[in-house]
């Protein structure tokens, strides 16, 4: 399910801002907890696909991705973007004093991207804010299959060399079918053990994610087939 955050020429309306106490505490998985340290406001952003100029030779499709004055407190470290659709490295934008941003990446209509917000360390930030490019902008995404709980949304590994694990729990009324998680491009400094389980109703199944040398934050990617098929995302980095 998708909700409209971003038209073509008008400032989205969302309410919210994302930000959270600074620190990091153990989980019950022994994994740190992600504790945002910037917030990223949906209500300053504003984004669309580029269109082709005729009078050029023919290119990837483009997209923009921009965030007006305060959309990004504090001011400071990055702003990355994902394209989960392709084994692409994430844009990288510098906030400006203002807050605001500004980059432009590869991407078509239908394709999958996630922001997070980079301190200036190279740590996630911020959570994430998924987003849908169509004809008309960009458009916030609602996690697909809400009813299978994926947790952490954020994976927090101890050094270059920690492991830490993701836990699905199938809350839906149907088994989940699903294919191995991936990391969304090979970094090389990151392996994702999945033995493929698909869990019935009622029960959790678990991968591991493992750090292979120090490295920027990545994405792994989760794919659904049943009962509705779309993809789940959860960023990871090394603290």
């Amino acid at each position: 399910m998708t909700h409209r955050l971003i038209a073509i020429v008008a400032v989205i309306g969302l309410s919210g801002v994302f930000m959270g106490a600074i620190g990091c505490i153990a989980t019950e998985t022994g994994n740190p907890t992600f504790r945002p340290t910037a917030s990223a406001s949906p209500d300053a952003l504003d984004g669309m696909l580029l269109a082709d100029n005729p009078m050029l030779p023919a290119s990837e499709p483009m997209a923009s991705l921009e965030g007006g004055a305060g959309s990004i407190d504090p001011p400071t470290g990055e702003v990355w973007v994902w394209n989960l659709d392709r084994e692409l490295p994430p844009e990288k934008t510098a906030v400006a004093a203002d807050g605001s941003f500004r980059l432009a990446f590869e991407a078509a209509s239908g394709e999958l991207l996630r922001m997070h917000v980079v301190d200036e360390d190279g740590a996630l930030a911020s959570l994430p804010i998924d987003l849908r490019v169509t004809d008309a902008g960009l458009l916030t995404e609602e996690p697909t299959t809400p009813c299978l709980d994926i947790a952490p949304e954020v994976l927090v590994l101890t050094g270059a060399s920690g492991s830490g694990v993701i836990e699905m729990t199938n809350r839906c009324a149907t088994p989940i079918l699903r294919e191995p998680a991936r990391l969304q491009s090979a970094t090389g400094a990151y392996a994702v053990e999945d033995a493929g389980d698909e869990p019935l109703p009622g029960a959790t199944t678990t991968l591991r994610i493992d750090a292979l040398s120090a490295g920027e934050p990545a994405v792994v990617l989760i794919p659904l087939a049943a009962p509705t098929a779309g993809t789940r995302a959860v960023s990871v980095y090394q603290l």
